[in-house]
């Protein structure tokens, strides 16, 4: 909705509860701020607001080397990534430092007369996203760019001062149960990866088999195997070795498109069975790199933030230019050497070289060598594993499905409790037994 539309929506609410309003620019100000470059380094995450950035582990943004025109940012400023408003990176600080001279940062007004833990949770509730949407204009989605004017027209839900605090101390404690139980699921997830992977290397390095066994070491492999099998470099084992590239947008999804094309952030320890991203047979003659590749391919990503993945294609596909691929094995089962080297990652990863960008080359791809067992043991290694990685996926599986579901209610909740849709002066269960109870009864939504 506009922002006449959305306004009217706002005061219509606001009649309705007898709460007044007030717009957004006469409770902010933009502010362009510069800091000296000492200061520490802030981000905004859709789910934790604006936080130091480097007290996250998952956050790949470069800083610029220059950071001269970074934007000083205070307790209470508010903070917007204009791109990514839409999708939740608005927030009120609680931190001081310097963030991206992309952002938007406006300091709070000498009358505001508004909880500043209030309008964190307004400013981030479903009704105000779906408006920030409707004022971002682009070709794309992630391209979207907020009109600043649109947004500082805004008006902003204004409950007396008491139930404001009343509205932000009851999120605080419902967002907080939501939080931890969102942490021990991911926590839970994070021990199943773990325990897999000790599995794959247990396994394929034969040291549940009570063998005799010898060491080795070099490209890429440290470990110990059966004196009975061979270690073999992966040139000889596979009849083909190719890569991919990435075609125009126009011929990707096309409307004609049924050949699978895989980026290297769709390779996944399970294999590569779904992505939605298609080219026709057309595109496949017009790109001479881009080659349909067999099920059974071996793929390993080259460069770039997911330099060292692998995956396994279940279905022919094509793939883009960061990814290797490795065809035809001869010795055995084809998902053999996938878990040879997976059980081989993190060996696999002291290969790369570069600067800005480390890569693995293709050279030194081919000269890795991988431990083969006699065929037989192979195929008995493949069925244990997969069995193994289908118990563990289904897992985390519906780990993730707790943790969707999590996020989908502390959105609702944010959205009716600061458009006064609930009492927030009630007893109400922590928020992780409501949620056991949603699920008890079926309140939630089939993920595929």
């Amino acid at each position: 909705m506009k922002t006449n539309s959305f306004n009217e929506t706002v005061t219509t609410l606001a009649a309705h509860r007898e709460w007044a309003t007030t717009p957004l620019k006469f409770t902010f100000r933009r502010s362009k701020r510069l800091g000296n470059g000492s200061e520490q380094l802030l981000s905004i995450y859709r789910d934790h607001g604006v936080i130091p950035k480097d007290s996250r582990s998952d956050n790949f943004n470069k800083a610029s080397d220059d950071l001269s025109k970074y934007q000083k940012v205070d307790t209470g400023d508010l903070v917007v990534n204009k791109m990514k408003a839409w999708q939740g990176s608005v927030a009120i600080s609680d931190h001081t430092g310097i963030i991206s001279p992309a952002y938007f940062v406006y300091r709070p007004t000498l009358t505001t007369g508004m909880n500043a833990r209030y309008l964190h949770y307004l400013l981030r509730s479903g009704l105000y996203f779906q408006h920030y949407g409707s004022i971002s204009t682009g070709v794309r989605p992630n391209q979207w760019d907020l009109d600043p004017a649109a947004f500082e027209r805004t008006l902003l839900l204004r409950p007396p001062t008491a139930q404001q605090a009343a509205i932000a101390d009851y999120l605080d404690h419902e967002t907080a149960e939501t939080d931890a139980f969102i942490t021990d699921q991911s926590r839970f997830i994070d021990l199943i990866e773990e325990r897999t992977s000790v599995l794959i290397e247990t396994i394929i390095t034969g040291k549940q088999l009570g063998t005799t066994l010898r060491k080795e070491s070099g490209s890429a492999w440290i470990g110990e195997i059966p004196n009975h099998w061979e270690m073999e470099r992966i040139s000889w084992l596979f009849s083909n070795v190719g890569s991919g590239t990435t075609p125009a947008s126009d011929d990707v999804d096309s409307f004609n498109g049924t050949i699978p094309w895989v980026t290297s952030s769709e390779l996944r320890e399970t294999g590569v069975s779904i992505t939605k991203k298609l080219v026709s047979d057309e595109a496949v003659r017009k790109y001479s790199a881009l080659r349909v590749h067999p099920a059974g391919s071996l793929m390993i990503a080259m460069y770039g933030a997911t330099i060292g993945r692998l995956g396994w294609l279940e279905v022919p596909a094509t793939v883009n230019q960061a990814i290797c691929v490795f065809s035809d094995y001869r010795k055995g089962p084809s998902r053999y050497p996938f878990f040879a080297l997976l059980a081989a990652r993190r060996h696999l990863l002291t290969l790369a070289s570069g600067g800005g960008q480390p890569n693995i080359n293709q050279d030194k791809l081919r000269s890795l060598r991988i431990p083969i067992p006699p065929e037989h043991e192979q195929t008995d290694i493949v069925r244990s594993l997969d069995k193994s990685l289908r118990d563990a996926t289904q897992l985390a599986r519906e780990a993730k499905i707790l943790i969707d579901l999590a996020r989908e209610r502390r959105a609702a909740l944010i959205t009716a409790a600061v458009t006064g849709q609930i009492d927030v002066t009630a007893k109400n269960k922590p928020a992780a037994e409501q949620l056991e109870d949603d699920v008890a009864q079926g309140l939630h939504r089939e993920y595929a």
